[in-house]
C-alpha cells in the first residue's frame, strides 16, 4: 500500500490530486491454454514420443507459474518503484525514442510505489494509481509478461485503463476498466484500450513517441506553435480521419489537407527559396501523419492516445 511521509496509507486525493488511472488486465485464452496447451504431442506432431503431458503436476505447475507473476513479481516491482533496472528495460522497447523516454521517466512524474493493488491473483489484476504512472506501468507490465513467457504467441495480455477523478467511486471506475478490457478482447485480444482507443501492444511505442515529442514542444518551446490550441485542432483532424476510416465519409479524408495547411501556416517557417528556417523537426513529425497510408493501424487513427496524454499532462494541476 502507498504510504505518506508519516507512514499512513495515502488516500486517493493525496495520491493523485488530479486524476487516477484504474487498470484491469488478464491473460488471454486461459481456458484454451489449459485445455490444449498440455495436449499429447504425439497427436499433433510426427516423430514425437507419444507421451501424455496432461497430468496434475503439469497443470499445477503452469497455474503456479502464472500466479507467481501476478502475485510475487507484481509485489516486488511495486515495492521497488522505478529502479534503474526498470528504466533500462523500458528503454529496450522496440521502436521507442529512448532519449525522450529516459527524460520522461526521470522527470519525477512516475512512481510505481504509488500504485494500489485492489487484487492480483490467478491470471488477472486490478490496480489503481496516479494516471501517468499507470500508463507507464501498464506498458512495463505487458513487456515483462511477454519476457516471462518467452514471447509465446499464445500467452498474451489484454488490458483496459480508465482515468477518473480521485473522488469518483472506485467500484464504478473498475466497471469502466472492465468495459475497456472487453473492448480489447473483442478487437482481437493482445491489446490495450485507453483514452477510448484500442491499440495492439506492438503499435503503442510509436504513440508513446508522439506524446513525448508533443509534450517536449509544449513544455520547453513556447515559440514552436505547438500549444494546447493547436492540439485541440489536431484532435479535430483525428476525428475527421475516424469519420473516413470508420464511417466511409469521404469528406473525412480532408484531414490530410487541413493538417498540412495548419502545419505550414502555424508551425513551420520558410525562406523565399522554400527552405525551412524554423520548425524542421515539427515538419518531419507531421509529415509522417500526413503521408502515412490511412488505415486503422496508422498513427492518425490512434492519435487520441498521445493527444489526450499531452493535454492532460499539461493542465496546471497535472504538471509534476
Amino acid at each position: 500500500m502507498p504510504l505518506d511521509d508519516e507512514g499512513n496509507i495515502e488516500d486517493f486525493e493525496n495520491l493523485a490530486p488530479d486524476m487516477l488511472g484504474v487498470l484491469k488486465a488478464d491473460v488471454d485464452n486461459m481456458g484454451l491454454l489449459f485445455h490444449k496447451g498440455l495436449q499429447n504431442p504425439g497427436r499433433l506432431e510426427k516423430d514425437t514420443e507419444d507421451v501424455d503431458r496432461k497430468s496434475v503436476a503439469r497443470y499445477l505447475t503452469m497455474s503456479r507459474m502464472i500466479d507467481l507473476f501476478f502475485c510475487s513479481w507484481l509485489k516486488e516491482t511495486l515495492k521497488k518503484g522505478v529502479s534503474d533496472k526498470v528504466i533500462v528495460e523500458l528503454l529496450m522497447l522496440e521502436g521507442i525514442d529512448s532519449d525522450r523516454l529516459s527524460n520522461y521517466l526521470k522527470s519525477g512524474a512516475i512512481d510505481f510505489r504509488k500504485i494500489y493493488t485492489v487484487y492480483s491473483a490467478g491470471d488477472d489484476l486490478v490496480l489503481v494509481g496516479p494516471w501517468q504512472t499507470m500508463i507507464i506501468f501498464t506498458i512495463y507490465l505487458n513487456q515483462q509478461f511477454r519476457k516471462y513467457t518467452a514471447n509465446n504467441e499464445w500467452f498474451t495480455l489484454s488490458a483496459g485503463l480508465t482515468f477518473v477523478k480521485p473522488k469518483f467511486p472506485i467500484s464504478a471506475a473498475i466497471k469502466q476498466a472492465d468495459g475497456l478490457l472487453n473492448d480489447s478482447k473483442k478487437a482481437g485480444k493482445d491489446r490495450i484500450t485507453l483514452f477510448g482507443t484500442t491499440v495492439a501492444w506492438e503499435n503503442l511505442p510509436k504513440l508513446v513517441n508522439s506524446h513525448l515529442f508533443l509534450n517536449e514542444k509544449v513544455v520547453s518551446d513556447e515559440n514552436t506553435g505547438i500549444n494546447t490550441a493547436f492540439l485541440h485542432r489536431l484532435f479535430k483532424y483525428h476525428q475527421m480521419a475516424l469519420s473516413y476510416l470508420d464511417e466511409n465519409k469521404i469528406e473525412g479524408v480532408k484531414y490530410v489537407s487541413a493538417l498540412s495547411y495548419d502545419v505550414g501556416r502555424n508551425i513551420v517557417k520558410w525562406d523565399k527559396d522554400g527552405k525551412i528556417t524554423k520548425g524542421k523537426a515539427e515538419y518531419e513529425f507531421f509529415q509522417h501523419l500526413i503521408n502515412e497510408k490511412p488505415c486503422k493501424d496508422c498513427s492518425i487513427y490512434n492519435f487520441k492516445i498521445p493527444l489526450f496524454w499531452t493535454l492532460y499532462r499539461n493542465r496546471k494541476d497535472s504538471r509534476p
